[in-house]
């Protein structure tokens, strides 16, 4: 069944995944984020922003990067830099952001993942996250 588009264009959403880079999280993003975008209009239409922990695995890290493309279609491959890219034609492609942190542990990478979310103004243009 084809999903109904959001009602109102002009609201920006930000979808904000936090992941540590480790296989079976490249594996959710590789087999079950398709399946939840093919039944979310949400999730097609929002912008994303991956903050990955990465423990420093240059495989993982590349695998990561070179899986987002596939689970979110944009105009190039995310960056560890952390640039966002995007299209000017919204059905075609989405802004995804990779964004790569040290994680301190589990709860002081949480409330760090909000904090530079907010510090760092990545949240701002969005309305609803």
């Amino acid at each position: 069944a084809q999903q109904p588009e959001t009602s109102d264009p002009d609201i920006k959403i930000l979808l904000f995944v936090t992941a540590h880079v480790n296989p079976s999280q490249i594996d959710f993003f590789r087999y079950c984020w398709p399946v939840v975008r093919q039944n979310s209009a949400l999730t097609r239409e929002a912008d994303v922003l991956v903050y990955a922990a990465s423990d420093g695995n240059t495989s993982l890290d590349n695998e990561l990067r070179s899986v987002l493309p596939e689970v979110f279609p944009m105009s190039t491959e995310p960056t560890t830099a952390g640039g966002t890219r995007s299209s000017s034609d919204k059905n075609s492609a989405q802004n995804v952001t990779l964004r790569y942190f040290d994680n301190p542990g589990y709860q002081e990478g949480a409330i760090m993942a909000m904090g530079d979310a907010v510090d760092n103004g990545w949240v701002a243009p969005h309305d609803w996250i």
